[in-house]
């Protein structure tokens, strides 16, 4: 069953094997994942499904993980210290296809290189008593309603699972130069704003051209997690924002 929702930066800097001295600058939003983590822990979450922006994908089609295990690594961000595994989940990911590979394009991959956005969650959810199962699936690169619209048809597949599951939608808000960095606060205000207001009509106006310009690659995966909420009776609750380094980070819970 779908037990809970949330949405988490993809940035490694997060992580403080990797940002190391400048980890201090992330403080407040690392404070904030380490209450989402705490949150799975206490549900007895079994598998961590991850929405993320960064795996193998295609332009039209939704893409599955489905490797037995994965490999942590962060070699490509200076951290050669980290070595870890994680364990897949393909019979998760085989209801999925079954039921929604009619309805939506969707392709399977096995790399045991998990992707570094779910790498970088899994690190934060993960404690040493619970190591969770996790099954990535990243995004087309169709317009949000069509992404809004495949999160509505996954949450009716994920409610019948017997597996307590989490999906966390992973990528940062808009990134920006210092030229088009007011720009990009404005354009974070507003999509803060219509989650707080649930406008989720509102939030499915932001153009593909915007996302794609401003780097904004937190939008399709949160618009697969309102598709997931979508007819619930839910809060948004954020639990942290910030814009450092130009780039805008959220941490929140969509609670169900």
């Amino acid at each position: 069953m779908l037990s809970y929702v949330a949405h988490i930066p993809s940035n490694p800097l997060l992580l403080e094997c990797i940002s190391r001295q400048a980890f201090s600058d992330f403080k407040k939003m690392s404070i904030a994942i380490a209450k989402i983590a705490q949150d799975i822990n206490d549900r007895d979450i079994e598998t961590i499904i991850t929405i993320t922006p960064a795996g193998i994908g295609f332009e039209n089609a939704h893409s599955l993980n489905v490797s037995p295990e994965f490999e942590i690594k962060f070699n490509d961000f200076g951290d050669f210290s980290t070595q870890e595994t994680a364990k897949g989940d393909a019979i998760t990911a085989s209801y999925i296809i079954h039921n929604l590979g009619t309805k939506y394009p969707i392709s399977c991959v096995t790399n045991p290189r998990i992707d570094f956005a779910s790498a970088v969650a899994t690190m934060h959810m993960r404690t040493r008593k619970k190591k969770y199962k996790i099954l990535p699936i990243t995004h087309s690169l169709e317009p949000i309603d069509k992404l809004f619209s495949f999160g509505k048809s996954l949450r009716d597949v994920l409610e019948d699972t017997q597996e307590k599951i989490a999906v966390i939608s992973i990528g940062d808000l808009y990134r920006a130069s210092k030229k088009n960095l007011e720009k990009a606060k404005q354009m974070d205000s507003e999509i803060l704003n219509q989650l707080q207001e649930k406008d989720t009509q509102g939030f499915l106006k932001n153009s593909s051209e915007n996302i794609n310009s401003l780097f904004a690659r937190a939008l399709r995966p949160l618009s697969v997690a309102l598709g997931l909420v979508d007819d619930m009776q839910y809060d948004f609750d954020e639990k942290a924002y910030q814009n450092i380094h130009g780039t805008g980070l959220l941490a929140a819970r969509f609670a169900i």
